[in-house]
């Protein structure tokens, strides 16, 4: 296994939702975010979550702070682990990503 495939099973399924929405705005090391981003774009299951998972995230070595307080970017290993999820989700829904 890969350390893309060890994180993503290390991982709650809320997290790994949070993570989606983390690559479904392309956050990259070269695009930041904001927590306000995150909750604006999460359902209400996982809205009181975003907190905790961004502190576990840090933990895992996914983010780093950007702009602190609020600001984050994703690490190179975070941006794999995203757009893995991202396609994943994806794939089950039956959609294509087309490459650009």
């Amino acid at each position: 296994m890969s350390d893309i495939d060890d994180t993503i099973s290390a991982m709650t399924d809320c997290e790994k939702r949070i993570m989606k929405i983390i690559g479904r705005i392309n956050a990259s090391p070269n695009k930041n975010f904001t927590r306000q981003t995150l909750k604006k774009k999460s359902s209400d299951e996982e809205m009181p979550h975003v907190d905790s998972a961004i502190k576990s995230f840090f933990k895992m070595g996914l983010l780093y702070y950007y702009r602190p307080p609020d600001n984050f970017a994703c690490t190179h290993l975070g941006f794999n682990v995203a757009q893995n999820l991202k396609e994943e989700d994806y794939q089950k829904k039956g959609l294509r990503i087309i490459r650009r």
